[in-house]
Parts: C-alpha cells; sequence; structure tokens
C-alpha cells in the first residue's frame, strides 16, 4: 500500500478516535474517576451505577437502530450532530444536575454515541486497511483513543492533586470532554471524506431476512460469547477502584495514578500489540482465547486476595496483568468478525447483533455489582470477583470452539 494511502488511513482513524474519546466520555469516567463522581454527584453505589445501566439499557436498542441509522443518513452528517448534542450534555453536567436529570443524560448519551457514532465508525473502520492488515487499524484505533483519553485524565489529576475537591475535579474532566465534541466535530467537517466508504458499504442494510440468516449461523453466536464475556471482564474491572479504597485504604491520588495505569497507559500499549500479533499469526481467536486463559489465571489470585493476606502492590499488579489480557481481546474482539468469513453482505448485520448481545452487560450488571457493594460490603466483592473468574473460564471455551466453526467454515 501506498505510503499517502497510509497516512489518508492514519489521519481517518486520528480523528474516529478522537471523536470515541469525546462521545464516551461521560459514560466511561467511571474506569478513572469512580470514587470521584460517586462523591462530586452526591450518589451511593446504588444510584451510580444506576447511571451505567441506564446507559446500557438505552443502548441495547440503540445498537440495532443504529446499523439503520448508517445506512440511511451520510455518515458525515450522522457523527457531527452525535458529537454536537453529546457536546451540549457534557457541558449541562458541569452544573451538577441532580439525579434524576442525570439519568435522562445518560439515556440521552446512549442514543448519541451507541446508536449515531458506535455504528458509523465501525463501518467506516472494517473497511479500512493499513499494509498490516485491519487488525492493526482496530489495534491503533483503540491505543489512540487511549492516547487522547489519558490528557483529559491526566488534567483531572492535576487539579485533584491542586485543589482535593471531587466536585471541582468533575466539572474540569467533565468539560473538557465537553470542548473536545466541538472541536472533533469541525474537524470532521473540514477533512472528512466518506463517499467511497459509504457507497461501498450501502448494501449492508439491517432487514428480517439478513437478521435471520445471521441467527442461524453458529460463528455469530460464539463471536457474540467472545465479546459478551470479555466485556463482562471489562465491567468488572470498574470495581476495582473503590476495592481498593475500600479494602485496602488507597488514597484518591494513588488509585487515581493506578487508574490511569490500567485503563489508558496499558491499553495504548497492549492494543497495538495484540493486533498485531492477531495479523501475524492470521488468527485473533486464538489471540483471544490465551488472553481469557491468563485473565483466569490471575483472577484467582484476585479471588484469593479477599480470603487470604495479599499485599496492596501484589493486589495492584495482579489488576494491572488482568487489565492488560482483558484490554488485549477486547481490542481486537471484532476482527472475529472478518477471520470467521462472515459473508460481507452480512457484516453490517452481524455487527448489530454482536453489539446488542455483547455489550448488554452494560443492561444489568451495574445495577447488580452496586446493589451488592451497598447492601453486602466485602462478601459483595467476593461475588463479583467470582462471577469475574466464571467468565475468562467460559470465554476460553467459547474461543476454543469458536477456532473449531472456523475450521470448519460454518
Amino acid at each position: 500500500m501506498k505510503k499517502a494511502e497510509n497516512q489518508s488511513v492514519l489521519l481517518m482513524i486520528i480523528i474516529l478516535a478522537c471523536a470515541n474519546t469525546a462521545v464516551y466520555g461521560l459514560p466511561y469516567m467511571k474506569g478513572q474517576f469512580y470514587d470521584i463522581m460517586l462523591d462530586a454527584l452526591c450518589l451511593n453505589h446504588t444510584q451510580l451505577s444506576a447511571l451505567f445501566s441506564i446507559f446500557g439499557f438505552v443502548s441495547l436498542a440503540a445498537y440495532l437502530l443504529g446499523g439503520l441509522l448508517a445506512d440511511m443518513a451520510s455518515l458525515k452528517k450522522i457523527m457531527i450532530t452525535a458529537l454536537a448534542v453529546s457536546g451540549f450534555l457534557h457541558i449541562y453536567a458541569v452544573t451538577i444536575p441532580g439525579y434524576y436529570s442525570l439519568c435522562v443524560i445518560y439515556a440521552l448519551l446512549a442514543f448519541t454515541s451507541v446508536m449515531a457514532f458506535y455504528p458509523a465508525s465501525m463501518k467506516i473502520l472494517s473497511g479500512l486497511k493499513l499494509d498490516h492488515g485491519n487488525g492493526m487499524v482496530f489495534g491503533i484505533y483503540v491505543a489512540l483513543i487511549n492516547v487522547v483519553g489519558i490528557l483529559v485524565v491526566l488534567a483531572g489529576a492535576g487539579v485533584l492533586r491542586w485543589v482535593n475537591d471531587s466536585r471541582f475535579v468533575f466539572r474540569i474532566v467533565s468539560g473538557l470532554y465537553g470542548i473536545m465534541h466541538f472541536v472533533v466535530a469541525l474537524l470532521i467537517a473540514l477533512l472528512f471524506k466518506e463517499g467511497e466508504i459509504q457507497d461501498a458499504q450501502r448494501e449492508e442494510r439491517l432487514n428480517i431476512e439478513m437478521l435471520k440468516c445471521v441467527l442461524k449461523d453458529l460463528r455469530v453466536w460464539g463471536i457474540v460469547g467472545v465479546v459478551f464475556f470479555n466485556y463482562m471482564l471489562q465491567s468488572i474491572l470498574t470495581y476495582v477502584i473503590p476495592y481498593f479504597s475500600q479494602v485496602y485504604q488507597i488514597g484518591e491520588e494513588i488509585i487515581l495514578v493506578i487508574s490511569i495505569l490500567r485503563v489508558n497507559v496499558i491499553t495504548i500499549l497492549i492494543s497495538p500489540l495484540s493486533g498485531k500479533i492477531a495479523d501475524k499469526y492470521g488468527s485473533a481467536v486464538r489471540v483471544i482465547e490465551h488472553t481469557f486463559i491468563m485473565a483466569a489465571v490471575f483472577g484467582i489470585v484476585l479471588l484469593g486476595s479477599l480470603f487470604f493476606p495479599v499485599s496492596a502492590g501484589t493486589a495492584v499488579a495482579v489488576v494491572l496483568m488482568i487489565t492488560a489480557a482483558a484490554t488485549a481481546g477486547k481490542s481486537i474482539s471484532m476482527v472475529t468478525i472478518s477471520e470467521m468469513k462472515i459473508p460481507g453482505e452480512l457484516r453490517g448485520t452481524v455487527i448489530g447483533v454482536v453489539a446488542f448481545l455483547g455489550y448488554s452487560p452494560d443492561a444489568f450488571f451495574y445495577s447488580v455489582a452496586g446493589g451488592l457493594l451497598d447492601q453486602y460490603q466485602l462478601l459483595g466483592y467476593r461475588v463479583i470477583f467470582s462471577i469475574f473468574l466464571l467468565c475468562a473460564v467460559m470465554g476460553s471455551v467459547i474461543c476454543r470452539c469458536l477456532s473449531f466453526l472456523g475450521r470448519r467454515g460454518t
């Protein structure tokens, strides 16, 4: 591939990565600022987790509807509109609205990010290739999301160190995400060219016949399982923040540093590497299988830390290793669609189905986990980490089955 074409692809990846960081800013702020959000918004675990579940529940319908929207309208107009609306919602969050207003905000953010931005960006990314293949496209994309995200998080960390005021930190971070929306929307309006990409994928419409064909394909259900269990691992890792603060009494500043390492730095390093390995060995499924096994091994240690004395340093190291494994799997999970040789005319539908079912933990898990922690405290962590171990084991088993289905071609 010519150097100019590679540069064009990289520019598109950078623009989409910046847009992704913006639209998912408030919904995914929990990864680094869980305790700060808890304090700044004056919520308990159940209420804060309910916000995440509202976002996830609305997202379920949004994933399928988004595929139709991306086929009926200009991808460029969809993304600009989504960024503008989401930007205003992030700016409004700076005012620290009440709980019920936050519920509305999180529901609306599901439409802007999941129904509008996600399917449009996935369609574009799935059609891009670098010299190394499609795996590197997704690996670089995920890494760049975190490069941009870490700048916002570092700004929040600096403010926290300066004023040590959770509410002020929340306002600054939410405001930065809000401003980023409008900057990226302007870049898309000026630089983004969609013609060839959208024309090439115009036929990938979601219809009943395609949906029936997809739902009968065992490979699709295998991909759903891989995405679902990997996403469960990611969701459960959200609760290592309160786990460190409550069980090990680690302070907010240290936890924020750990969160930056866990959510951003590791992702920046691991995502391109996992994409490169998947391209080199020609199988994202086998790579993901090994990440599940690695997560299971370290998950045993994490669960054991609630029964036997384990130092804070060891617990942090274990969580970082688990994060590396889960991130490696997540960053290339959608590559399995092309690896399983799903027909091109069905891929748009498959993306919608996989996203709808695979990301469904957003709709129920956070409410369950938040209730467990509020009601049972330490026992709640034992249940949550046991679920983590079960998901890691199930994910590895499904990967093995999917590899067999891929070889068999059905």
